[in-house]
């Protein structure tokens, strides 16, 4: 029963340790926030009631120009076409030739489609020199 409330203990003050960090480091995130908090801009801008027929105009041709450079923007964009890859070739990568050697070091063992075990391959038969 000791060893029981030993265990009780350390798991209780461990879990009291970290959620005492988690506060405290809750509580930098807060002030931090508060004390490097971006400052409110100003509106900048223009009210239509202080603005002439001339400036009006300017305005106008302004928003005119931004528009226009933003279609053209999303036309350059919608102009550029996928690419289509036609064809991938499988060349001789390194786990390949890494399974061509490990076949040659065991001796040439080939698996056998049917069962699925890997059985010796058909030992070489030489031919017999005929002179």
């Amino acid at each position: 029963m000791d060893i029981l409330q030993a265990g009780i203990h350390v798991t209780i003050v461990g879990m009291a340790l970290v959620f005492s960090a988690l506060t405290i480091l809750m509580l930098a995130i807060v002030v931090l926030n508060r004390v490097f908090r971006p400052k409110e801009e100003t509106s900048s801008s223009v009210s239509a009631d202080r603005v002439g027929p001339e400036e009006e105009s300017v305005i106008v041709a302004a928003m005119a120009v931004a528009l226009s450079l933003a279609s053209e923007e999303d036309a350059e964009a919608r102009s550029l076409r996928p690419v289509s890859i036609l064809s991938i070739r499988r060349g001789t990568g390194a786990w390949r030739n890494y399974a061509r050697l490990q076949s040659v070091q065991r001796g040439s063992r080939r698996p056998n489609p049917a069962s699925g075990r890997i059985q010796p391959a058909d030992p070489i038969r030489k031919k017999p020199r005929t002179e």
